[in-house]
């Protein structure tokens, strides 16, 4: 009988329709966000009246 932990990693194996396209999409897509936080943190640390 399969523990819970074994069902876990089941679940979270990919379907064979799994291509590296879609993968590379969600980490830009990552890359992106995180891009545009550390942007808003810098434009933060910028005087007010540096901002537009």
């Amino acid at each position: 009988f399969p523990s819970a932990f074994d069902f876990g990693l089941e679940c979270q194996v990919p379907p064979s329709g799994f291509n590296l396209g879609f993968l590379l999409q969600v980490l830009s897509s990552v890359e992106l966000w995180m891009q545009k936080r550390i942007l808003e943190n810098l434009l933060d640390r910028v005087p007010v009246t540096g901002k537009l």
